[in-house]
């Protein structure tokens, strides 16, 4: 199910548990819900990619570069007073600026640099766990065969390191 209806599901007894993310895990916190397991507890395993289609990319990749330029400049921000930025971001999110603070206590918000130790072509730390996911999805019967893995991360557009502190 869609995320805007997990809250909703797990409140009317639709489902007895979710797998979800900020901001419906803190607003069922909040009503009471147990969290039973977080991507915390296994840090470096599960992670949130952008993913493009290549033909969208090859037409696009002047707004696809403006997009991750502007998202590592808001994340230096955060970094930078995160207790100014909660404000802003709390009403997207339904959540108070103190609850926007807390749940992304636990979250790692990786810079450029972490970014390009994740997509480094061939060598990046996102290789080894693609690969991992696979031979765990080949055991459990959810792919037949493997998929190339070769040439699907890029770090192409990365902003340079200096540029994520303006």
């Amino acid at each position: 199910m869609n995320i805007e209806v997990h809250q909703d599901a797990f409140l009317r007894g639709q489902v007895d548990a979710l797998v979800t993310y900020e901001p419906v895990r803190t607003q069922l916190r909040q009503t009471g819900a147990v969290q039973v397991f977080s991507s915390a507890d296994v840090p470096g395993t599960i992670i949130d990619t952008l993913a493009i289609r290549t033909a969208w990319l090859a037409s696009h990749s002047a707004a696809v570069g403006h997009a991750v330029s502007a998202h590592f400049w808001a994340l230096a921000q955060w970094q930078r007073h995160p207790e100014h930025c909660a404000p802003q971001i709390a009403p997207r999110l339904g959540l108070n600026p103190e609850a926007v603070l807390a749940s992304y206590a636990d979250i790692a918000l990786p810079d450029v640099r972490a970014n390009r130790a994740w997509l480094a072509p061939g060598l990046g730390r996102i290789h080894p766990l693609a690969r991992q996911l696979v031979a765990t999805m080949r055991r459990a019967d959810i792919l037949n065969v493997s998929p190339e893995l070769s040439g699907w991360v890029s770090d192409a557009f990365l902003p340079a390191v200096h540029e994520q502190d303006g």
